[in-house]
């Protein structure tokens, strides 16, 4: 399936809606400290409740006459049918000519989506594995070239490689308590491809109970296999030679020739396709160290609130609560959203600004995407900044 069947005609400032949310901007809304003042001037939502997550978009410039037209505005653009489309497996990232589908990296289970058996198969299968070596390996079963126990791990992988396992490892290190009579099981990070980055790393570590994981998807990015090879020489060093390293690295790669032939070991070796973008990543292979940090069970618990997500995002959008809601800077509305989220158990209870994934995360499908129309995607900037 291609994405010629789903665009659009006109670009997106040439809407209705568009031009009646230009109108509304123009001839001023109430100023924002008195809408907060005086709650009953506007009668629009101010939240958007689901799976036990609340947006509050309170510190929006948004009346019952703006979001009408922010909701006529997405059904005019074909939001709806793109979000279809792109659940259906059509190629709507147009520029590489590929699907869009970490949807269908955290599927139900036990239920084809409507990306089809294949995929479905595939990404179960895939899943299978990865939960099988993180249980493997946090019970102690896995075990170096000398015997000892794994007890480190250090994913080598930039960008999408990196900043999303990274985020949530930090965010749900809650979970990640070993069980009793296991090892504690410590998961680092690295990306940077300065020398100095990586030694303050390894130098705390026992190259014997120390598992590299290098995470590229076609492994040929070169800051990644920089570390690698550093890491794979601080094995050496340390007692592990090159032809008994197996035991002690791990592949995850769309490119799984290129890591064979780089002597990684199939069983150790994990993988995705073409099809998921790095910003997303985190929910394939590449959540591998993720699911090392926090176990199989609590890994596949966080692949559930993506789903209950993804599922919320298929509900039709309200005037009295949108169920999906991407904020694109349109005219004349200012830029401060809140996400509250439940302190429970499992919840995302920490939000890391400081590895800048938010950012990234946010600036990945609205600078790269837009909103799509015609033959090109639409970038939408930021309004009176």
């Amino acid at each position: 399936m291609n994405a010629t069947a789903h665009r659009h005609v006109s670009t997106p400032t040439a809407l209705p809606a568009w031009g009646a949310l230009q109108a509304l901007a123009n001839q001023g809304l109430p100023h924002l400290r008195d809408l907060l003042a005086n709650p009953d001037q506007r009668p629009a939502p101010v939240a958007a409740d689901g799976t036990g997550m609340r947006l509050d978009f309170a510190r929006q410039a948004v009346n019952s006459a703006v979001m009408n037209q922010l909701l006529a505005l997405a059904q005019q653009a074909g939001v709806a049918q793109q979000r279809d489309a792109m659940f259906a497996g059509a190629h709507i990232n147009t520029t590489e000519d590929r699907a869009v589908l970490h949807v269908a990296l955290r599927g139900a289970p036990d239920t084809v989506g409507p990306w089809g058996a294949a995929v479905h198969a595939d990404v179960q299968a895939e899943l299978a594995r990865v939960c099988a070596f993180a249980d493997a390996l946090r019970s102690g079963q896995l075990k170096g070239h000398t015997g000892e126990t794994l007890t480190d791990v250090v994913n080598i992988g930039i960008g999408g490689s990196d900043l999303g396992p990274r985020m949530a490892t930090e965010a749900l290190g809650h979970l990640a308590a070993p069980s009793a009579g296991t090892p504690d099981v410590t998961v680092h990070y690295v990306s940077n491809p300065d020398a100095w980055a990586l030694h303050s790393v390894l130098r705390r570590l026992n190259p014997a109970r120390t598992l590299v994981v290098v995470s590229s998807k076609t492994f040929t990015t070169q800051e990644t296999l920089t570390n690698a090879a550093s890491a794979r020489r601080w094995l050496a060093d340390g007692g592990i030679a090159t032809e008994n390293q197996g035991k002690h690295l791990v592949a995850i790669t769309a490119a799984p020739q290129r890591s064979a032939a780089a002597g990684y070991l199939p069983e150790h070796t994990f993988t995705f396709w073409d099809w998921v973008g790095g910003r997303y990543s985190v929910w394939s292979a590449l959540g591998l160290p993720l699911a090392l940090a926090i176990g199989s069970t609590a890994f596949r618990e966080f692949l559930a609130g993506g789903h209950a997500m993804d599922e919320h995002l298929g509900q039709p959008a309200r005037a009295d609560g949108p169920a999906g809601c991407v904020e694109p800077q349109l005219p004349g509305l200012p830029h401060a959203t809140a996400v509250h989220l439940p302190q429970s158990p499992g919840a995302v209870c920490t939000l890391c600004a400081a590895n800048g994934h938010g950012k990234q995360r946010q600036a990945h499908p609205l600078g790269r995407l837009g909103m799509r129309c015609g033959n090109r995607p639409h970038r939408v900037g930021r309004a009176g900044h």
